[in-house]
Parts: C-alpha cells; structure tokens; sequence
C-alpha cells in the first residue's frame, strides 16, 4: 500500500503527513522562534553527546518541561529518545528538529541553520559540510520528527503507519541530496559563506521551503514521489 495518491495537478497530501503538522504544531517547538531558540542553546553551554540528565536540562533551557521526559508514552520523550545512542543523546539534532519546526522568517532560519554547522565560527562552510546539512535535515524531517505524532487516538500515527510513511520517503535521500546540492553550490568554489548560503536559501522558493521540516517532506513528495512509476 502506498500512502502517496497521484493527481494531475500534485499529490494529495497523505493523512500521514497531514497527523504529522498536526503535532509539530503543537510541540512545544513550534512556539518557539528559531531565533530565540538559536539564543539559548548558544547560553546554555551545552554541546556533543548529552547524559538523560543533561538533556532533560538541556530541555529546560530550550523552554521545554523536563518532565515530559520522564513520561514513555510522551510523544516528546519518544523523539528524544529516538536520537539516542549508547544511552547519550545528541544535542546537536534535537537542536536541529527545534529549527526545523520553530517560526522564523527564512532568513532568520538560513542564518540559524548555517551557524548550527559552522562548528568553527568561521562563517564559512565546505561542500562536504553543506552536504552533512542536508543529509541530517531530511533524517530530522523525516525519521524522527514525525515521531511527535505517535499515539493510540485516530489523530495520531500508529508506529507502523509512521514506519511505511519514512520508509517511502527515505527512498528518494541520495536523489534529494544530489538535487539540492545543486540548486545551493552553483560555483567552483569549494566553500560557501554564510551571507551567500543565506542569499541562495531564501530567492529560490525550493530552498526556501527546505527551511521547514513540512516544506522539506511535502518537496519530497510534489517532485519524486508523485513521478514514481509505482505511484502511479
């Protein structure tokens, strides 16, 4: 079963993808501004790999409620989790989900999103990097993120629903990866600086609409899937 309907026109948004907007707008990173969130992480002095009890304060200092990360069944604690490795989590990627979903004009969330990979402050960002970028914004959107919908209501994502609806999308990454890299790296050079990353993100409406993990999925779903020959 596929969860992608073909029209002439584009592709109906799935009911997957719909629950999916849902609990990102009602995560708590949603009311939050890209830019406040890019504040207190750069006060909180948290970086790398994070114990459960250093993420639960890193949770406090990006407004959430730590408890919610005492709760198994808390859809929040369930994405958390999912970015867990040898029981230490990356604050690195739950930073980045938090970008993905929080309001902010595009510029703001260009300038973000380039200072979330410019590790050096150097303004700068390699090919190689730009790549790493995109590679871990289409895992956010489309692994991990849609995790905030799971639950037992008719509203939410049953675990295999969320699991067939990943997969089908992680089909097009490298095809994703290879297009965009395009669009972005339009020049020989082999860096990019940061007021030109901005510049390029926010004049093409594709790359525009990366800058939301939604925008990101929804790309996903007008060019690739919807051209699919077994969507058809």
């Amino acid at each position: 079963k596929s969860f992608f309907q073909h029209t002439e026109e584009r592709p109906k948004l799935p009911t997957a993808e719909t629950k999916i907007r849902k609990s990102e707008d009602s995560s708590p990173f949603a009311k939050q501004s890209v830019k406040n969130i890019s504040k207190l992480m750069n006060e909180s002095g948290f970086s790398g790999k994070l114990s459960m009890t250093q993420m639960r304060r890193a949770a406090h200092k990006l407004g959430l409620n730590p408890r919610h990360l005492q709760d198994p069944d808390n859809s929040l604690f369930k994405f958390i989790l999912s970015l867990q490795t040898n029981l230490l989590f990356d604050i690195r990627k739950v930073v980045l989900g938090a970008i993905l979903i929080a309001n902010g004009k595009p510029d703001e969330k260009a300038q973000v999103l380039f200072e979330h990979f410019d590790h050096n402050n150097s303004m700068v960002l390699e090919h190689t990097q730009i790549h790493q970028m995109l590679s871990e914004m289409l895992e956010i959107s489309v692994e991990h993120i849609p995790i905030l919908s799971l639950g037992e209501s008719e509203e939410n994502l049953q675990n295999e629903e969320l699991k067939s609806y990943s997969k089908e999308l992680l089909n097009f990454k490298q095809r994703f990866i290879d297009d965009t890299l395009h669009k972005i790296i339009t020049n020989d050079t082999p860096e990019m600086y940061e007021e030109h990353f901005i510049e390029i993100m926010t004049k093409d409406q594709h790359l525009k609409q990366l800058l939301w993990a939604r925008g990101l999925r929804e790309w996903i779903l007008k060019n690739y899937t919807a051209s699919s020959k077994e969507l058809l």
